[in-house]
């Protein structure tokens, strides 16, 4: 099974952080943070690939891993480590580039497995602390089981305080993804310490 680039990835949302982007994933890169996926929605394709070759500049200092979300023409523009789908996505690996996808039940689990992915999120976990959840909460017994089912790294996302990150490690996830718990944080630069703090403790399985 392959390893995932860092137990904690931070969701870099344009649409969430607006103009507060960059100061935000300046100071979570400063914090420890070594695994950045930049996703932005509602972006046109060029203001992605101008955010895109600006993280880039970023993560290569903190020596950090970049994934673009749903993008593959920007992921590739920008020589990214990596590209994320969305759970209605088909896209073909690319070489050199880590391909994963969002799910949140076991018929998405199969269908990414079919794309050939390299990980999956699995998500909501918990009730989502940035957006609406489009369904019921999975729960760490759900998430379990559905990770024991998965022949790659699962990336658990959804309401991931510091606090759950560790839960979800101790469910069998090898990373949690979060968003709302970093842009939304005070000062990002210990919030992903705390992250990092809980991540690292040494957990019975």
């Amino acid at each position: 099974m392959k390893k995932l680039p860092s137990p904690l990835l931070f969701i870099a949302d344009m649409d969430a952080a607006g103009e507060c982007l960059f100061p935000i994933l300046q100071t979570a890169l400063k914090g420890g943070c070594r695994w950045v996926l930049l996703r932005g929605v509602n972006a046109s394709r060029q203001q992605l690939l101008a955010a895109g070759l600006r993280a880039r500049k970023l993560c290569k200092t903190h020596k950090a891993k970049l994934f673009i979300s749903r993008d593959a023409v920007v992921a590739r523009r920008i020589k990214a480590d990596g590209l994320h789908l969305s759970s209605r996505q088909k896209a073909k690996k690319i070489p050199g580039m880590m391909l994963g996808q969002s799910c949140h039940n076991a018929a998405e689990m199969r269908r990414a497995l079919a794309n050939g992915v390299d990980y999956i999120f699995l998500s909501p976990v918990f009730k989502p602390l940035s957006k609406k959840s489009r369904g019921a909460p999975l729960g760490l017994a759900k998430l379990k089981a559905l990770i024991k089912k998965s022949p790659v790294p699962v990336c658990a996302l959804g309401g991931i305080t510091p606090e759950k990150a560790g839960l979800c490690l101790q469910a069998g996830a090898q990373a949690v993804a979060v968003l709302g718990g970093i842009i939304n944080a005070s000062d990002p630069q210990t919030q992903i310490q705390n992250y990092l703090k809980q991540l690292q403790k040494p957990r019975a399985r």
